[in-house]
């Protein structure tokens, strides 16, 4: 299935669509980024390919480009662009809102509190009357927990320090008790993570710091991935009910409508290209 999804052979699916179907086609850079937007596309208009990632997706559209094939276009995750990562001279290239998909579900309205009253017991959230601020806890603190793996994910691509961050163990580096740090054991997690030599810890410390107060907002380094296993950390630790992060996120994926994307900057950057093109994509035409 990886080789069926290589650059390679997505430029090659464009191309031979290009030759005969003169839809608009859609590239997005997984199945999780179709999942959630399939829905509020025109499949009448738009044909709908699946890359490998952003880079197979900006190649295959940037090959498009070179070719001259027109009305191709691919919608791809902002992640640490112009952070890290070089964002794509195409104009045919539209980036989310300024993080990843999954995000942009997470921070949409209605989306997580929908999640949490489906799953845990209504009397528990609702028990005194401060449900509502009960639920925005939850998003708060799976906020600042993710946030704080993305200031590491962002000092370890630019200080050059490689630590692992995939499935990092947020019980440990956080109390289950309000869900704040450990920093402890935190510095002694991303010590045995890391692969670029020794860190000091008043260094990470105060480069973090620095990136909260001077640079970043936590929203901006935040991945999705992130943000529901630390939802469902917080859950579990706060209302006693255990579902794994990639549950939360397919559920919030299911409760995505049409209505959340019409609200962010994506729905309009891609608006725009249609009115330039002339060419159809969303469901609704703004």
């Amino acid at each position: 299935m990886r080789d069926i999804l290589s650059p390679t052979v997505t430029k090659n699916t464009v191309g031979m669509l290009r030759s005969y179907d003169t839809r608009t086609i859609l590239i997005l850079e997984g199945d999780s980024d179709c999942t959630t937007l399939a829905r509020c596309i025109d499949r009448d208009e738009c044909r709908l390919v699946i890359a490998q990632g952003k880079i197979e997706a900006i190649e295959a559209v940037e090959w498009s480009d070179v070719q001259g094939f027109a009305g191709v276009l691919a919608i791809v995750d902002s992640d640490l662009v112009d952070l890290v990562e070089v964002r794509s001279e195409s104009s045919n290239v539209v980036y989310t809102d300024p993080y990843d998909l999954d995000s942009m579900v997470f921070f949409a309205d209605g989306i997580v509190d929908r999640c949490v009253e489906a799953y845990c017991d209504y009397s528990r959230v609702h028990s005194d009357d401060s449900g509502e601020e009960r639920i925005a806890f939850l998003k708060s603190k799976s906020l600042d927990m993710a946030s704080l793996i993305g200031y590491l994910r962002l000092y370890s691509a630019i200080e050059g320090r490689e630590i692992t961050l995939d499935h990092f163990p947020f019980e440990r580096a956080f109390e289950a008790e309000g869900l704040s740090p450990n920093i402890p054991a935190l510095h002694l997690i991303v010590a045995k993570r890391c692969n670029g030599g020794p860190i000091q810890e008043s260094e990470l410390d105060g480069w973090i710091a620095r990136m909260k107060s001077e640079v970043v907002p936590p929203a901006r380094v935040a991945q999705g991935h992130d943000l529901f296993r630390c939802l469902a950390y917080a859950v579990k630790s706060t209302l006693g009910v255990s579902l794994r992060g990639d549950h939360w996120e397919k559920t919030a994926r299911s409760h995505w409508r049409l209505e959340h994307l019409e609200k962010t900057q994506l729905y309009r950057r891609v608006a725009e290209w249609c009115r330039g093109s002339n060419r159809q994509v969303w469901l609704t035409i703004p």
